[in-house]
């Protein structure tokens, strides 16, 4: 539980410093920012996808179902 916590806590710190930096990438017009700001989103993604992952694993979330991505193929 701790594992999922954790990964989810780090999943919103880093998407609440991707928009800090966003904002910052918009008043300033600095490249800088705009590259911190991609590379947050970035590790914000991961962390959310280890958190999701780490919760299928300990049996919290359903396994996606292959017949629904045939389905979503399909459209």
């Amino acid at each position: 539980m701790h594992r999922e916590a954790t990964w989810r806590a780090l999943a919103v710190t880093y998407a609440i410093v991707a928009g800090i930096q966003l904002y910052l990438a918009l008043t300033m017009h600095v490249r800088w920012a705009w590259e911190i700001a991609v590379a947050c989103a970035a590790a914000a993604g991961g962390c959310t996808i280890a958190a999701v992952r780490h919760a299928r694993s300990a049996g919290r979330l359903p396994a996606p179902d292959p017949a629904e991505d045939r389905v979503r193929a399909e459209l």
